[in-house]
């Protein structure tokens, strides 16, 4: 097993990147804010709720076949976004049964409005302006913080120096607007909240993998991470790191646009979008001389 990490640029910054470093800063920031609330609880919670109103719906769905026909899991989404279960279960035989699901839905709303990645998270099925932004700076655990800061560190700097501060952010938050996007796209009907930067990184890799393909990165090559890991250091151009990271999510993406807990398609869409920016802005002379193509 091979695992590629990028580690910056041989090109020398000039000054300290700033927009990246209050990036870096305000992920972190929100990353350890959101550390006090009991997440794993939260999951376990969640799921016993999931295994009462399914363990209900199947029972109802033996008294009522329209039920059943109708019913998908989960079982607390199917109750959120259905409308008739409750008219179903509406004559007094069943009133145990109806009431067990109220209980169930009423107290998984209960606990998404007190979750952060609920309140914050984006949620295909319930899009909103807020969570648009919001997500991109959620981070569900250390390594999945640290694996995006990782890479927004390594090509945010000399990027944002191409850019400008304000394009370089214009980049970063519409690129994790469009990642959302693209996984809402692919997934409409998901009440699962998505949440990181991943998508918004992934748009800045775009943009420089259009405007620095040629640019040489420090990686680090590590073999067998698992086991006895060796770690090799190397000096590959942008485009050739970038390729390979882009045919690594095409890869998992063919198997479900979201595999692994991770949404590959948010991140294809995320450095489309990256890489369309990156070009029109360089077409129309809006990018600094560093830029290489």
């Amino acid at each position: 097993m091979l695992m590629l990490l990028p580690l910056g640029s041989d090109e020398r910054e000039a000054h300290a990147p700033r927009a990246t470093l209050v990036l870096v800063a305000l992920n972190l920031l929100v990353f350890l804010a959101t550390q006090g609330f009991d997440l794993d609880k939260a999951e376990r919670q969640q799921g016993l709720l999931e295994e009462v109103a399914s363990w209900t719906l199947r029972e109802a769905g033996q008294r009522v076949p329209a039920l059943a026909a109708r019913t998908t899991a989960p079982a607390l989404a199917f109750l959120e976004r259905d409308s008739a279960w409750r008219g179903e279960l509406s004559r007094p035989e069943y009133r145990e049964l109806r009431d067990r699901l109220e209980a169930a839905a009423e107290d998984a709303r209960k606990l998404r409005g007190a979750h952060p990645f609920h309140r914050f998270g984006f949620v295909p099925a319930r899009i909103t302006p807020l969570t648009l932004v919001s997500h991109q700076f959620l981070h569900a655990g250390v390594l999945h913080i640290a694996f995006n800061m990782l890479f927004l560190w390594t090509v945010g700097g000399l990027l944002e120096r191409t850019l400008g501060v304000v394009r370089f952010l214009a980049v970063y938050l519409v690129g994790g607007m469009a990642a959302a996007l693209a996984h809402a796209a692919l997934n409409p009907a998901s009440t699962e909240p998505a949440v990181g930067a991943s998508g918004a990184v992934a748009g800045v890799m775009g943009a420089y993998a259009v405007l620095h393909a040629r640019e040489r990165m420090r990686l680090a090559l590590v073999v067998a991470p698992l086991v006895m890991p060796r770690i090799y250091w190397v000096s590959w151009p942008a485009g050739v790191f970038l390729g390979l990271w882009l045919l690594e999510q095409v890869f998992f993406a063919s198997f479900g646009s979201t595999s692994l807990g991770v949404a590959f398609g948010a991140h294809l869409g995320g450095f489309a979008f990256g890489a369309v920016a990156g070009t029109t802005l360089r077409m129309l002379g809006l990018v600094a001389e560093t830029a290489s193509g």
